[in-house]
């Protein structure tokens, strides 16, 4: 992963990199098994897929050769995949030196998943209704299979000066305020959590007794809060969207500079983004807020 901010601070049309660092990725070990998978899985399309996610992870780019040897995969089998990704524009080939990087074609999904309504769309003017109420930035994480969590939609606040998230980012599951949700409303043990905690990287480190705390401090209340361990002067309070089995599958997050908000304020914005975070679930299952 990149070193560079996930998050930036914008002023007026155009953000700036907010100096500090990206949280690295859980190790193999610390993530929790996927689901099984389809009984007729396509073992290509499931190769090629994890191509794709570990070139969007990693901040150089890759010959053949260490893609396969990242994922385990046959050489041959992994070349073969890598040049019909070029092919089809997913994936860039630079032929000086023989290695491979995410192409425009990514995007061209990802833009057409955000301009067909449904879900998203649904969801969208409420985030942005959030963050106009509060003068906040609204953040929504999904879990993903792989444990991480990556953002699917985000809305800014009203001010010159604000906090901007780029949608399609990917986090570690346990990071952040979104982090202490998924904790929470997960069948993880302490030991567990333990292990993947360690593997976290806050700007400013907090003690895992302490964190654990504060993941048990969210049933109780509803929602989670990081005041700047995550990243350093920004404070972020998030909800859980929880599925009819009571676990998190996704996260709704509304982030501020610390100090900006007086308590009063905090308590409201954490009632808002916990009110909105069931609709969001039935958004997700009905496509829509009727």
């Amino acid at each position: 992963m990149s070193a560079a901010s996930p998050w930036s601070v914008a002023t007026g049309r155009k953000p700036l990199h907010l100096n500090s660092m990206m949280p690295r990725a859980l190790s193999a070990s610390a993530r929790r098994p996927p689901p099984p998978p389809p009984a007729n899985q396509v073992g290509a399309v499931t190769a090629a897929v994890r191509i794709l996610r570990h070139l969007a992870e990693t901040d150089e780019r890759q010959g053949a050769t260490q893609v396969a040897r990242a994922l385990a995969l046959n050489t041959s089998t992994t070349f073969n995949i890598l040049r019909t990704l070029v092919h089809l524009d997913f994936v860039v080939f630079d032929e000086e030196t023989k290695t491979y990087r995410l192409g425009l074609g990514v995007i061209d999904l990802a833009r057409g998943v955000l301009s067909q309504g449904g879900f998203l769309g649904a969801v969208q003017p409420h985030l942005e209704e959030l963050a106009r109420r509060h003068d906040v930035t609204v953040s929504l994480w999904r879990r993903t299979t792989d444990q991480h969590l990556v953002l699917i939609g985000a809305a800014d606040g009203i001010s010159v000066m604000r906090i901007h998230i780029t949608v399609g980012q990917r986090l570690p599951l346990f990071i952040g305020a979104s982090g202490r949700t998924m904790a929470a409303h997960s069948d993880v043990s302490d030991s567990k959590l333990r292990v993947a905690f360690m593997r976290l990287r806050w700007e400013q480190p907090i003690s895992f007794d302490r964190y654990r705390d504060e993941v048990r401090e969210v049933k109780a209340r509803g929602y989670a809060i990081d005041d700047g361990c995550y990243m350093r002067g920004v404070t972020s309070v998030a909800a859980p969207v929880l599925n009819p089995a009571g676990e998190a599958v996704m996260s709704l997050g509304s982030h501020f500079f610390k100090g900006q908000k007086r308590p009063g304020e905090i308590d409201r914005i954490a009632a808002d983004t916990v009110e909105l975070a069931p609709l969001v679930r039935r958004a997700s299952v009905t496509g829509g807020f009727g």
